[in-house]
This record gives C-alpha cells, structure tokens and sequence, in this order.
C-alpha cells in the first residue's frame, strides 16, 4: 500500500497514525537506525513511558543511555505494527531530524516487519506483509541482504573501484553518499590531485553536530550486475562502510525482509557532479548572533580557503548577521546552502577587531 511521503533535504518523511488516540505523527526513515525513536513531547502526548535504559549510538559512533518505552500501535493506512519499541529522545540544539520531522525516526525495527519500495523520484513508499505485493519488476536486478544479530538494518557487498566491500549499511536515514573506511583509500589507486579535504562539523547526528575530518574522492561503484557508476566516495575513521540517499535516490529500491533479497534499478536522472558543493559553510551562534566557519572542503594540495579555520567567527557576511537572514534553527537548516547559493562572494567581517576576509562563494 501506498503511504504519504514526502522528501526533505534528500530523506523520506512518512505520515502515519499512533497510539489509541489515533495521532498524526510524521517519522524519518532511517534504515541505518535499528530502534525507532519519538521525541519526548510526542512520547508524552502519547502516553509512551520510559520503562528502561538501553545504549544507542548515533551516526558518529558516540554512544549514549537512552529511555526506551514501547507504542502501543503505529499504523500506515490499512497496516499496523504491534508493539513497537521506541527510544525517547530530548533532541540537542544542533540536531536537524527535528526540523525534517517533527515526531521522530521509523527505525529498521519497524520497517523488518514489512517489506517496503521506495522511489525518491516520484516520491513514493509502499509498504507491504507480502513481498510479492511489491510487484517488482522482472528487469529488477537482485542482491542478498545481510544483517547484524539482534538487528535489521540491512547491508549488501558492493565493488568499489575493483575492490569488494563487504557490510556496506543501506542507510536511508543519511542523506550523504558513499562513505568508506578510511584505511581503504591507501588500497585505491587514486591520484592526490583528485582527492578534497572536508574539514567538517556542520553535520549532525541525533546527538547534535560533531566534528569529522574526511578526504573525499571520486569512485566507480558497481552494485549487483548494474553497469558501474562514478561517485564522490568519503573516507573517514568515524564509521563503516555505508550508501546514504545521495546515492540511493538515483535508485528504484525493492527490500524482501523476509527473503533478506534488495532488488534495484537505475532511476531517469543521473547522478549530481559534487566535487565541490561548496568550499565554506557556516554555521551560527545563535547566542551571540554570530556567523562561524562550520564546514571547509578543498583540494589536498591547496590551503583552505581565505586561510579561514573552523570556528572561526565574524559578526556579518555581506553586511547581515545571522539573525537578519534567518529566524531561527530551523529555517538555517532549510535555506542555508540555497542562501549561499545566491552569492557571488562572502565578505566576512569580524566588527571587534576589524578583520575582513573574502571568498567565493560558491569555491
């Protein structure tokens, strides 16, 4: 059956029904998350109790004790899931699932009890107890799915410039590409003048905003028998081998639980070229209503760009602190990188000491 969907900054935001009260709520797939997670208001609202402790980890391996309580019931039109284990979170200032959606994330506990199809194209989700109501198409190429003990967030072996990559976590919950261990990118035959520096702490977790240092590089990427694509693949320390939607959305994706099989093909558009998305992002001090360098991407054998250094602050860009081009959070998080879009140059002021630098915007 077809279930609303609709897609957010490259993630899937579903509609559904909890609890006895019948409550809207609207989740965020998240394959890559085994617990499905309320906010503690709509916990409350729902009379969700914590009834005990469990440590979870974010997307950047940081492990922390969460309440865990259980729903009584979720529904997506006619299917209903029974007993559904939920982790109940107070999300930090710099989380960004709840600006996507505003009740939570539909982890891989829930999804495991269904077989699913997404098309981020259309956009649509279709959720079923029978596989074979998915109606996957003939021409589908397959692959077998495996998951951890204990979970149901699903990998697959993928080839990776020649190389197998075993364990590779399709994460819908990730609106990133390709990310490879970092070890892996001194096994790869790829020159130095391809390889970008992303000096990054502008992406969040559900546990706020952390800082990464990556090396991104363009890929070939073969799945299943599907003709071999380029991608910009992330080599990083912090975690395993994982697809986000950045990548996936260029698919029709059909997953078989039951059958632990994935069935994909190729979508109409082609895949975006994102050497170079931007060469600065920055973040805000809300509290003092001050711009600070948040995110720096540039090519191996450069310097960052105008010298900046994450953290770095100034009080306005083209003449405008934060608060004159956004209201808050969340409205950050929905137009900055459009924002950024629309200027030629950043002239970054620094008004206590007089420092002024510039760069292109779009370097």
């Amino acid at each position: 059956m077809d279930v609303p969907v609709t897609v957010r900054k490259g993630l899937l935001v579903v509609e559904g029904r909890a609890g006895d009260s019948d409550r809207p709520v609207e989740l965020m797939v998240d394959t890559g998350a085994f617990e499905s997670k309320l906010t503690a208001s709509t916990a409350v609202s729902l009379g969700v109790e914590p009834l005990l402790e469990r440590s979870n980890s974010d997307t950047f391996g940081r492990s922390r004790s969460m309440p865990v309580g259980q729903l009584d019931q979720l529904r997506f039109n006619g299917l209903a899931i029974q007993q559904l284990s939920v982790g109940l979170l107070d999300w930090p200032e710099t989380a960004i699932t709840p600006c996507l959606a505003a009740d939570g994330l539909l982890g891989a506990n829930a999804l495991r009890e269904m077989s699913w199809s997404v098309d981020f194209q259309a956009p649509s989700l279709k959720l079923s107890s029978d596989a074979e109501r998915l109606d996957i198409p003939a021409n589908a190429k397959q692959i077998d799915v495996t998951m951890p003990a204990l979970s149901a967030t699903p990998r697959i072996t993928a080839t990776v410039d020649g190389r197998k990559v075993g364990k590779l976590l399709l994460d819908l919950g990730s609106n990133g590409g390709l990310v490879l261990p970092r070890k892996l990118l001194d096994k790869l035959d790829i020159p130095a003048e391809q390889q970008i520096v992303v000096d990054d702490a502008a992406s969040s977790g559900i546990y706020g905003s952390a800082r990464q240092r990556v090396i991104r590089a363009p890929v070939e990427l073969s799945i299943a028998s599907l003709p071999p694509i380029e991608v910009m693949a992330e080599f990083t320390d912090d975690s395993g081998a994982k697809l986000g939607t950045e990548v996936l959305s260029h698919f029709k994706l059909w997953l078989d639980y039951e059958n632990r099989r994935l069935s994909l093909l190729p979508a109409s558009r082609e895949l975006p070229d994102r050497l170079l998305p931007h060469g600065v992002l920055l973040g805000v001090d809300w509290k003092n209503d001050r711009w600070k360098v948040s995110y720096l991407e540039y090519p191996a054998k450069a310097q960052p760009p105008a010298q900046l250094a994450i953290g770095d602050q100034f009080d306005t860009v083209n003449g405008l602190r934060p608060g004159e081009v956004f209201t808050g959070w969340c409205a950050y998080v929905e137009g900055i990188r459009g924002w950024l879009d629309e200027q030629e140059t950043l002239e970054l002021v620094n008004q206590v000491t007089g420092e002024r630098r510039q760069v292109n915007a779009g370097q």
